[in-house]
């Protein structure tokens, strides 16, 4: 009879390993951390994306025809990305102080996220800030337009925002999203893909992860806009008009200056 099986990592140790059941019914895992010796017990959940409930670990769930190598695979690139994380967390300032012509060319406002929220004039309707997000990836990321789509969806967003819970609503879809992608390079179909070299230089996981630091700047960018939109105010529109225009009779004004020039 087919089973379960898939990670988890334990949350005293951020250790990832793999878990199985030969039971298709069973609902819980009681496991015992094989680095630090801790024990947990979690309930496991199915759900769309394949992953545990959240509670005093972190679960995945895998099909069950994925080979336990694969899973394996699976939990050390996990875990070489937690012992990178750690090393640059702790080495952080060196390595900033200590670069070279090879490193990497800096991806100016990655991870650029809004600092205060704008004060709307109106409410904001989701389904019209959703409409706007997607047209603009269709515009600029077309192949991002579902998964943009169902993470919106996963966040239940309410019917109208306002100027604070749509702050709160864009920083927490950006975060998502960008976890969400991340997320792709661990399944056993992509695992592979992460240590092969796409460029010269370049490995998979670190090139898309480049690339996903980008998207997700336009987005929060785009978000931003969709927020100013909702700030306008008719006083704003109007001074903006004044401003047009006096733009353009000093325009005139110098081009008359230029071809007919000054009586003397």
């Amino acid at each position: 009879m087919a089973g379960r099986r898939g990670l988890w990592r334990c949350s005293a140790c951020n250790t990832h390993q793999t878990w199985k059941s030969r039971d298709a019914e069973t609902t819980r895992l009681d496991r015992k951390c094989s680095s630090c010796g801790r024990r947990i017990r979690v309930t496991l959940d199915r759900s769309l994306s394949g992953r545990g409930r959240r509670q005093q670990v972190l679960v995945w769930e895998r099909e069950f025809r994925t080979s336990m190598s694969d899973l394996e695979q699976e939990a050390s690139l996990r875990n070489q990305e937690e012992a990178g994380r750690a090393a640059r967390e702790t080495s952080g300032r060196e390595s900033k102080e200590f670069t070279s012509q090879s490193d990497l060319p800096p991806l100016w406002g990655s991870g650029w996220q809004p600092r205060m929220a704008l004060s709307f004039s109106k409410k904001l309707s989701s389904e019209s800030a959703r409409h706007e997000l997607l047209r603009f990836l269709a515009e600029r990321h077309e192949g991002f337009i579902e998964a943009a789509a169902s993470c919106w969806d996963s966040l239940a967003a309410p019917p109208h925002f306002d100027g604070n819970s749509f702050h709160e609503f864009s920083n927490q879809f950006c975060h998502n999203f960008a976890e969400q992608l991340h997320e792709r390079l661990y399944e056993p179909s992509m695992a592979r893909l992460s240590e092969t070299e796409v460029i010269p230089r370049r490995s998979g996981s670190l090139h898309l992860d480049r690339r996903t630091a980008r998207l997700c700047r336009d987005i929060a960018l785009c978000l931003r806009r969709i927020a100013h939109g909702s700030a306008v105010t008719l006083e704003h529109r109007l001074r903006w008009q004044r401003w047009m225009t006096r733009t353009r009779a000093v325009d005139e004004h110098l081009k008359d200056l230029f071809m007919n020039g000054i009586p003397t």
